[in-house]
């Protein structure tokens, strides 16, 4: 299993290495690169009707957007980003929950607050 990922990750970087980046073009392409990778959205949603899977689980979980599935939609058209906060223990575990829910308008650009618990 290992040698299969470092070849995928030796033909990434060889692929990138032939495209001849120059150093502020290199760090473009990875910072697009990065949030691709990571599935963020490299625009703003829009929040508009043709970017959501409707699964109706109940009123608070009706919809999920289709291009940053941490974004969902109540069925009332409120939407909410589920990783909006991140607490971190002083070990540096970290964790989300009901309390990183945030409700968000768009245009909206998915970011996220750490926030940094005290020793119990």
């Amino acid at each position: 299993m290992q040698d299969a990922i470092d070849a995928c990750v030796i033909g990434i970087v060889e692929t990138f290495a032939e495209q001849g980046h120059s150093g502020s073009s290199a760090a473009y392409v990875i910072g697009i690169l990065d949030k691709v990778l990571r599935f963020e959205p490299v625009t703003p949603l829009t929040g508009e009707d043709d970017e959501w899977v409707v699964h109706a689980y109940d009123d608070e979980c009706y919809a999920q957007n289709k291009r940053c599935g941490r974004v969902f939609k109540r069925r009332n058209g409120q939407a909410y980003d589920i990783e909006a906060v991140v607490f971190r223990d002083p070990d540096g575990f970290c964790w989300t929950g009901a309390d990183s829910r945030r409700d968000v308008t768009f245009p909206y650009t998915p970011a996220t607050e750490i926030v940094d618990r005290p020793a119990s």
